[in-house]
């Protein structure tokens, strides 16, 4: 995977060294999760979106299961602990 060009977002002088890791790392656990639940087929389920919405083709959700999502939620914690 390649690193995004983070200074593009914002002047990284701004932000500490390790929140800009801690984002980082961040993004990189979200990136490799959404390409796992993409392969498990995981839907995309338009429920709470208006009729009519194009929201699917400007983002993408997945539906993944709670004990997934709650997989996602204890790894972003762990690294926004400061732990990783």
């Amino acid at each position: 995977m390649t690193k995004p060009d983070l200074a593009a977002h914002f002047d990284a002088e701004d932000v500490p060294a390790l929140r800009s890791e801690q984002m980082l790392a961040l993004h990189e656990l979200h990136s490799a999760w959404t390409t796992r639940q993409a392969a498990l087929g995981v839907p995309f389920d338009p429920q709470g979106r208006p009729e009519g919405s194009d929201y699917n083709l400007h983002s993408y959700d997945l539906d993944a299961s709670g004990a997934e999502e709650d997989d996602f939620a204890a790894a972003a914690e762990e690294i926004m602990s400061g732990a990783v």
